[in-house]
């Protein structure tokens, strides 16, 4: 064959985000960590033309798009160090101020869920177009 119709692919792949951030994490990698948890399903969905001559395929993305999904809920057996707001306050109200970070235990989300405070959700981002972020602009070549 010389041309194949389009090639369509979709892809689901879990990424896990490094525990390691919590310790040698910049201010932005920790951020993604405490906003995001240990990982999120990364969807992808991808469309290719490919055509065949002369020993080679030549492959162009016709569409390449991703999306974030994931459930934020809570494992009560978890819990995550943080920086601790409170490091050398004087407040009254002061959550051990003698500790630059504090453990905070998933078993107390549980009662914030009791208390209707906190409940699991799921969450889906808006796609975007990988196509002009990742500067796709083909074709590439495969030799046979």
């Amino acid at each position: 064959m010389d041309a194949w119709p389009p090639l369509s692919m979709y892809y689901e792949a879990l990424v896990e985000v490094p525990l390691r951030w919590q310790i040698t994490g910049n201010a932005e990698e920790k951020d993604i960590l405490y906003a995001l948890g240990m990982g999120f399903q990364l969807h992808t969905d991808v469309t290719v033309n490919v055509t065949h001559s002369s020993g080679h395929l030549d492959v162009t993305f016709t569409q390449f798009t991703a999306k974030v999904v994931d459930v934020y809920d809570f494992n009560y057996s978890e819990h995550i160090t943080v920086p601790n707001p409170d490091y050398n306050s004087t407040n009254a109200n002061a959550v051990c101020p003698r500790q630059n970070r504090i453990v905070v235990y998933h078993t107390n989300a549980r009662r914030m869920e009791q208390a209707n405070l906190a409940a699991p959700y799921p969450l889906e981002s808006n796609t975007w177009d990988l196509m002009s972020a990742a500067g796709l602009s083909g074709p590439g070549r495969i030799t046979l």
